[in-house]
């Protein structure tokens, strides 16, 4: 036993102290609510401490400057708005680290009654606008309202001050102040920055480029922990509002801290979009409204250094050890060239096949969903257009609600379409084509035909054939997105589809027909190539080269060809001879849904 205390106390001896925790400051923009939770679960959770940091989580009042007090020194790191773009713009170095609100929560909450109904009511009267909330003033200007139009008042942030009548509206965060107006019966109008097209990033972390430079794995480590905080606090909301209420004093209680997570996840949409995602375009869209507001000059030239790259840097890997790394190259070929070049050769063969696989698969991905995701944009802002309108319009807003839910469920089988994809063991059934058809058209039929493009649809029901109904599927979209593009392209007067399911002898056809103008590479059969586009739009020029794939895949054949005013696509599949299984379900089930 002795020997035993005397090893332990030895090794006590030469153990190495424990690493200190870095302490480092975050100015939260308000006071404890849901609007942080990401940052408290980090906290909580031990995400900052497994990093190696001590982070302490600063409130804000309303006098607060979260950018002054971050370029000051006064905190590390802060939670700012978007005229972090002027303050860059000012000559202060800030960097944007991530963006957690891909859409702001600003908007004008304004008293309803009868002389109110419009936004434009709200000249001459009095209205509450906060500091920051440039996306408003921007929103009013493009309404035709200047802010010498309105009556300004000192923000109160009580929404007792609507309701008594001291202000006829006010600007609101769109996850509290109808939170509020709500439990108390208060009729209101929401007048939203959205229904003008202005679109502004909300909640960015960021810091100074001095504290960048001089502690880049801190920031990069702080930066990670606060995203892994947000991505369980959108995964466990219940869980994180009990863990609020127990170690941060808010006044808001457990039901309005739901209400908040519920209104979070909408301007978050983590199921779309990566936590902490942002986009040089948004940046330029938002510096473009500053512009137009004369906030910024005329000839001002976005400075990418506001936006940070997450990801390493590794040239300075090289300034470290190149030297060293190039010598034991040259003196590893040198020794076993001979014997070890062959391997070389052939490993790298195999490697940059793989990696162009990959780039491939990813390009494919990218491409299908970059459709689907254009139409969920555009049942969205109409599901937000009429949200900013008086109550009345249920019908469409559910309507829109439904049809956005059935494309995210179409994104989510993408995934699925991907691995078939590469999966030669993919999963074969019998179904019928026509039902395929019905369903893609479901999804997109109505969007097209608000594009102003008439669709003729010729089926023939009770075919059957075998493969993949995802792939199948795919490959429809793509023939009919292509369709579209080429015709909203070229402008036509009067834009037609012609859809077509028929058998022909062993096989059943399937042809999409427009009236575009027809493909002008020669030969036609080029629209297949990978790279190659059947139109002049932005592209990878994969689509169309998928669509092959997948015929084939499907044991088919796929041709184009000009017919009569346009392009025509016929996609060829064996007919389906043996015996028919029972359908799961009492039906079809394309998206995993009972039809």
């Amino acid at each position: 036993m002795i020997y035993i205390r005397i090893l332990v106390v030895t090794l006590l001896c030469f153990a190495p102290p424990a690493t200190a925790l870095e302490k480092v400051t975050l100015q939260l923009k308000w006071k404890h609510q849901f609007q942080f939770a990401g940052y408290y679960v980090a906290q909580q959770l031990g995400y900052y401490r497994e990093v190696g940091l001590e982070v302490e989580l600063l409130e804000a009042a309303p006098e607060t400057d979260v950018v002054q007090k971050v370029i000051a020194g006064a905190a590390d790191y802060g939670v700012g708005s978007n005229n972090l773009v002027l303050a860059r713009e000012g000559g202060h170095d800030v960097v944007v680290l991530a963006v957690i609100l891909q859409h702001s929560p600003y908007l004008i909450i304004a008293a309803a009654g009868p002389e109110m109904g419009v936004v434009q009511d709200l000249v001459g009267r009095s209205l509450m606008l906060e500091p920051m909330a440039d996306e408003l003033v921007a929103y009013l200007q493009a309404e035709g309202i200047s802010l010498d139009q309105v009556e300004l008042e000192q923000h109160s942030y009580d929404a007792q001050t609507l309701i008594s009548g001291e202000v006829a509206a006010m600007s609101a965060y769109s996850s509290d102040e109808p939170y509020f107006l709500d439990k108390q019966q208060f009729p209101y109008l929401i007048f939203s920055p959205l229904a003008a097209g202005i679109d502004f990033y909300g909640d960015n972390l960021f810091t100074t480029g001095d504290t960048l430079r001089r502690q880049p794995q801190r920031s990069a480590r702080l930066r990670e922990a606060s995203l892994r905080g947000w991505r369980y606090a959108m995964d466990h909301p219940q869980q994180v509002v009990d863990l609020i209420l127990e170690h941060y004093p808010t006044l808001k209680s457990r039901d309005q801290l739901l209400y908040e997570a519920e209104k979070m996840r909408k301007l978050m949409r983590p199921e779309l979009i990566e936590v902490g995602y942002m986009l040089r375009g948004r940046w330029q869209h938002i510096a473009n409204t500053y512009i137009e507001l004369g906030m910024l000059p005329r000839d001002y030239r976005f400075d990418d250094g506001l936006l940070y790259d997450p990801q390493p840097d590794y040239r300075r890997y090289l300034y470290w050890g190149g030297g060293a790394a190039l010598l034991l190259t040259l003196l590893t070929l040198s020794l076993f060239y001979v014997i070890r070049m062959n391997r070389q050769l052939d490993h790298m063969v195999h490697l940059k096949s793989y990696q162009a696989n990959i780039g491939e698969s990813v390009n494919y991905i990218s491409h299908q969903w970059k459709q689907p995701l254009h139409e969920l944009g555009i049942q969205l802002m109409l599901l937000e257009t009429e949200a900013a309108k008086l109550p009345g319009e249920k019908q469409a807003l559910q309507e829109a609600t439904a049809e956005s839910h059935r494309l995210l469920g179409f994104m989510e089988k993408t995934v699925e379409t991907y691995r078939f994809f590469l999966d030669t063991r993919s999963q074969q059934e019998v179904f019928d084509p026509a039902a395929v058809i019905d369903e893609v058209l479901q999804l997109f039929g109505v969007s097209l035909r608000r594009q102003g493009i008439e669709l003729e649809v010729v089926l023939e029901k009770g075919l059957r054939v075998e493969g993949s109904v995802v792939e199948l599927s795919h490959l429809l979209l793509t023939l009919i997105l292509n369709g579209r593009d080429l015709l909203l392209e070229r402008e036509i007067a009067a834009p037609l589809l012609v859809i077509s399911l028929q058998r022909s002898g062993s096989c059943v056809v399937i042809t999409v027909t427009d009236n575009g103008g027809g493909i002008e590479l020669q030969p036609v059969s080029a629209v297949f190539r990978r790279g190659v586009r059947a139109k002049s739009s932005p592209g990878a020029g994969l689509g169309l080269y998928v669509a092959k794939q997948l015929a084939e895949r499907l044991q088919g054949t796929i041709r184009a060809e000009n017919r009569g005013e346009g392009a025509c696509f016929t996609l060829t599949l064996p007919l389906f001879s043996g015996v028919v299984p029972e359908a799961r379900g009492g039906g079809w089930d394309l998206y995993g849904t009972s039809p």
